[in-house]
């Protein structure tokens, strides 16, 4: 079974997530963790995030192999 097919998995792309390596999909992907849903799952592509990710207790997120989760620069010089 591939994990898309798994009961109640979510791709970050329907968050709108971007996956260019231009875009700030911080807040899609937070949104498709936020959802609770058991798993969730980032495609290939680079998906540049700003800021820290909250992964809730019991999530399973699934990160293909072919995908990239880029810090953006200067991203978390507020903390």
């Amino acid at each position: 079974m591939h994990i898309t097919d798994e009961p109640g998995a979510l791709n970050v792309r329907q968050f709108g997530a971007a996956g260019d390596g231009v875009a700030d999909d911080t807040d899609s992907l937070q949104h498709a963790l936020d959802s609770h849903a058991p798993t969730v799952y980032i495609p290939p592509g680079t998906y540049t995030i700003r800021r820290a990710l909250l992964i809730h207790s019991g999530t399973r997120l699934h990160a293909d192999p072919a995908a990239t989760i880029r810090l953006a620069d200067h991203a978390g010089r507020d903390v």
